[in-house]
């Protein structure tokens, strides 16, 4: 690092720093410097004139106890990474080996004791838009369109009992039996999910799920931002949701046939209901 400068000393402010490291601006140097300081190789020393003063070393300074080298500290991340991956695979077995038993389905579909709304606030539904918590407020985009995440051919296509709208016909969040089915939005097949990404799939199951909470007449959760994810990769979307984290655990874990994907739709549906059972919406009406 310090072989064009060659005096072992200082590089005045963030500008002359990248330009000797050979970045073309001192934003693309600003994330490294918290890594740099960290492995010992970078040491900031003074201010002046408004710009900071870091000393470059070749080895780390006396009384160094962090990282030595990137090695040491790529060694740390891939460990801290390996831990919460592993703990979130726990959880995803957890979950899979409810999908194999049916009465323990019925008991706990997808941990309904863990998702718990955390009050107010401003959340994000799949179909877009915002709404209020529920403490006050008015809903907006509340409704999310299947039709939006869906093929052409794969709307088309229904099985009977495997659909968004055959589930919710089965439960009434107000404790009366439903007469009829609500008019159908779009259904989806297990089938049309077999060989799609990974990314495709939660991204569809996720919404299945948030639109079987707004049918039912439930208030969608607040997502989670900040973090990191399973890869230690920052969560910078916020989509680490109580049941789309889930959903992701289980999809990256096992390759779903048909019959699996059938039973985690069912299961995704019933955890729906009893989540919008639990988290009724503020009507419009009773808000204002």
């Amino acid at each position: 690092m310090n072989q064009k400068r060659g005096d072992n000393l200082v590089w005045p402010g963030m500008s002359a720093l990248a330009e000797i490291l050979g970045y073309s601006s001192r934003q693309k140097l600003t994330r490294y410097v918290k890594e740099l300081r960290q492995v010992g190789a970078i040491d900031w020393v003074d201010e002046r004139d408004g710009s900071r003063v870091y000393l470059v070393h070749k080895t780390p300074p006396e009384g160094h106890h962090g990282f030595v080298s990137l090695t040491d500290f790529h060694k740390d991340r891939r460990e801290r990474m390996k831990a919460e991956q592993a703990a979130r695979l726990a959880q995803a077995r957890d979950g899979a080996q409810r999908l194999k038993d049916p009465e323990a389905r019925r008991r706990t579909p997808l941990h309904a004791e863990e998702c718990k709304n955390s009050g107010g606030g401003t959340l994000t539904g799949s179909g877009g838009g915002t709404q209020q918590g529920s403490r006050g407020g008015t809903r907006k985009g509340a409704r999310t369109n299947l039709t939006e995440l869906s093929d052409a051919n794969d709307l088309n296509d229904s099985v009977e009992g495997n659909s968004i709208e055959g589930a919710l016909a089965e439960v009434d969040p107000s404790g009366s039996t439903a007469k009829s089915k609500p008019k159908q939005r779009g259904q989806v097949k297990a089938s049309s999910l077999v060989g799609k990404s990974q990314a495709h799939v939660v991204q569809r199951l996720t919404a299945i799920w948030s639109a079987a909470v707004t049918e039912a007449g439930g208030e969608l959760p607040l997502q989670e931002f900040g973090g990191f994810d399973g890869f230690g990769e920052p969560n910078r979307r916020g989509d680490r949701h109580p049941v789309g984290g889930q959903i992701k655990d289980i999809i990256e874990q096992y390759p779903l046939s048909v019959t699996q994907l059938e039973e985690l739709l069912g299961s995704i549906r019933r955890h729906a209901i009893a989540w919008a059972a639990s988290h009724p919406a503020v009507s419009t009406a009773s808000a204002a």
